[in-house]
């Protein structure tokens, strides 16, 4: 309808552009001419839009399918030879003829052997890694071939619209390689995954296996990192999610110059300025941040800064929001100095901070290395004991249970609503005292052939959440 009426629109321009060029009524044979004119462009433009096969033909071969292997150890006599290999599916795809490749990091998470293939073969091939990003969920692989590889180009700049054509590629199901085609639904979406969220939202068909492959512009070129998919209460129809290329190639720089990601940091807590606040002291400014807390020998702690002060622009730009902020600190060079726009008692004056490296960055702590040691890997879930320092650690108040200390994206137990921070108290009645007795219970239901059922406290609520074998 909508193409119609654009059509209809410039039959109408052009048979007014005639009339006022040769000051005469036009025949209506005329008019045939300029619709047959305008509608045999129409077609012309619709065939270069719709065909796709020629232009991505020669693209593909840099999408390529991830494999891994990770063997999970068990402490019970219930399973025979107490270990169990563990394969897991994804996509991602070649940055460079040397055979650098990006997909998430929790494709890879946690393998001991990652291998790829290319389109066409079967083939596969050992990939190295070079570094991940926890935070943003990216990592870099590195393919070691005499060959040289075919590699996507990246559209850099950061202009697509809310309606654009996109196309996306992948593994699904590993079922080899495989295209959908959709539009952008949605930009800088924020799904609380991190602190650094700004995804694009897109309708593409996007299923298991298809993360860590490329969103594709409609001209060929990359512009963004597929990472996540959205399915409530397991519905099979789910909204996917990019990181865009903006966010995704300083990563990708920072990994394969240090193996890891340096972010900028200075030190401080925000939160949002209430508009009544600036309406109180008689200013002209609506918008800032708030800063309630500066850490002890940070470098805002090194500045002029103070508790209270309001920040209004960070080098020039508004500052709107607390994460507007964060995301412009984090992103900025290690050792460099920025200029904060601040607003005290009412007065404006600017501050100069020096930039450093985020604590996150560093190795995890001793005590939570030890944590670590102890969780398990089961239904997609990350678990520990509660034990004194799990409790100390994590703030919690039950005595008994596994404490649920991650949950993988696009996994299983994600779909069922089970998050970080949840604590499994029982399976099928039974309490779940450590990593033992969680393995006894499910191993109990699989030879009575029985489901079972979670029983869950979920910030101070209890849930069941009832699990299938055969979904698994």
């Amino acid at each position: 309808m909508f193409s119609s009426v654009i059509f209809a629109e410039e039959i109408v321009q052009k048979v007014t552009d005639e009339v006022t060029q040769k000051n005469v009524v036009i025949s209506t044979d005329e008019i045939s001419n300029i619709i047959n004119e305008i509608s045999s462009e129409e077609s012309q433009n619709n065939v270069q839009t719709l065909n796709l096969a020629d232009k991505f033909e020669n693209i593909l071969p840099s999408v390529v399918s991830i494999s891994t292997t990770k063997t999970i150890k068990y402490d019970s006599e219930y399973y025979e030879n107490n270990f169990e290999n563990l394969e897991s599916i994804g996509s991602g795809f070649i940055i460079s003829e040397d055979g650098y490749i990006i997909t998430n990091n929790h494709v890879i998470d946690g393998a001991e052997k990652i291998n790829i293939k290319l389109k066409g073969s079967e083939t596969k091939f050992p990939a190295e890694v070079i570094g991940v990003d926890e935070i943003m969920d990216i990592a870099l692989l590195k393919l070691n071939l005499k060959t040289k590889l075919p590699f996507v180009e990246f559209d850099t700049t950061n202009n697509q619209r809310v309606g654009d054509s996109i196309l996306v590629a992948g593994n699904p199901y590993n079922l080899g390689i495989s295209v959908s085609t959709g539009i952008i639904s949605g930009l800088n979406r924020n799904l609380g995954l991190s602190a650094f969220d700004n995804f694009i939202q897109t309708d593409a068909s996007i299923n298991k296996g298809n993360s860590g492959g490329p969103m594709f512009g409609i001209d060929g070129k990359v512009i963004g990192l597929t990472s996540a998919i959205y399915s409530p209460n397991g519905e099979k129809t789910s909204i996917g999610f990019a990181i865009p290329t903006s966010d995704l190639l300083p990563i990708v720089e920072e990994l394969k110059k240090y193996g890891y990601v340096r972010r900028g940091w200075i030190g401080i807590s925000t939160t949002a300025t209430q508009r009544e606040i600036f309406d109180a002291i008689n200013t002209r400014f609506k918008s800032g941040v708030i800063i309630t807390k500066i850490e002890k020998n940070s470098p805002a702690d090194k500045s002029n800064l103070k508790v209270s002060d309001i920040i209004l622009s960070y080098n020039g730009k508004r500052i709107k929001t607390p994460r507007e902020l964060s995301l412009l600190i984090s992103s900025t060079e290690i050792g460099s100095e920025i200029n904060l726009n601040v607003l005290r008692n009412g007065k404006e004056f600017l501050v100069k901070v020096k930039v450093d490296e985020a604590k996150e960055n560093y190795k995890y702590d001793e005590e939570y290395e030890n944590i670590l040691s102890k969780s398990i890997e089961m239904f997609d879930m990350l678990l520990t004991p509660i034990t004194k320092e799990s409790k100390k650690r994590f703030n919690i108040q039950e005595n008994e249970g596994m404490y649920v200390l991650k949950v993988k994206k696009d996994g299983f137990a994600n779909k069922k609503g089970i998050k970080a921070g949840d604590i499994i108290i029982s399976i099928n009645q039974d309490t779940i005292l450590d990593k033992n007795t969680i393995f006894e219970n499910v191993h109990k239901a699989r030879i009575n052939k029985s489901k079972y059922v979670f029983l869950i406290t979920s910030k101070g609520n209890l849930i069941f959440v009832p699990v299938k074998d055969d979904t698994l």
